[in-house]
């Protein structure tokens, strides 16, 4: 078996890492949605756009990087030594 691909490992990472600012600013907006705050879900709607741009041109680096360097346009899934649990 090869070892994992550095940059694989470093865009998937980037991803986790995005995807979960994308989750927290949805689960903020459904909060402030509750309270009827209108102030912070203007913001927060401002937010939820730039999040879900950064994870998308993240997925997007990972396909462009797939199909470059390991010659396959399918995304491999995130390799299992990444997988991580949240912290407690």
């Amino acid at each position: 078996m090869s070892e994992p691909c550095g940059v694989c490992l470093g865009l998937w990472k980037e991803y986790e890492v995005a995807t979960r600012a994308y989750l927290k600013v949805i689960s903020d907006q459904q909060i402030a949605a509750l309270h009827y705050d209108g102030q912070a879900l203007q913001l927060l709607d401002e937010r939820h756009q730039i999040a879900g741009a950064l994870r998308a041109d993240i997925r997007q680096a990972l396909t462009n990087h797939q199909l470059a360097v390991h010659g396959d346009s399918q995304l491999a899934t995130k390799p299992l030594a990444m997988t991580s649990r949240p912290s407690s």
